[in-house]
């Protein structure tokens, strides 16, 4: 499957490859288990990606990958919007798992969290139960 047809230079962009793909694919990558979606939307989105992503390999490594809680909008963000503000997508650069219990105190699950900055990173690790979404929301 073609992926990106891009050659390895890049232009500079705010956002990088990965949120650009998330950005762009969040739902193809939500709704479906298997990879090949998110490639098939990052195929479609090529004009864009082609500006922050350096080959296919990166595309595809990314659509593999672990899938980020609320498709990797900093959770920690959202206690500073005002109304009508809208989420902040974070960055993978600063992501941090987190692993719920299970009743017998051993590891049950493992969730990925995106966060915009390091500040909002090391908050989030401090206190995860209060900036994770409740009763399962993720």
């Amino acid at each position: 499957m073609l992926l990106l047809s891009i050659a390895s230079t890049q232009a500079s962009s705010a956002l990088t490859c990965e949120q650009a793909i998330q950005h762009d694919c969040l739902f193809a990558r939500a709704a479906s288990s298997d990879w090949h979606a998110c490639g098939e939307c990052a195929s479609a989105h090529q004009s864009d990606l082609r500006k922050v992503c350096s080959d296919n390999a990166q595309v595809e490594r990314f659509c593999k990958s672990t899938k980020p809680v609320i498709g990797g909008f900093d959770v920690v963000e959202y206690f500073s919007l005002q109304p009508g503000d809208m989420g902040v997508l974070g960055n993978p650069e600063f992501s941090h798992n987190l692993t719920s219990s299970d009743k017998d105190g051993s590891p049950r699950f493992t969730y990925e969290f995106w966060f915009k900055n390091a500040v909002n990173r090391n908050k989030f690790a401090v206190d995860p139960w209060k900036y994770a979404p409740k009763n399962g929301g993720f």
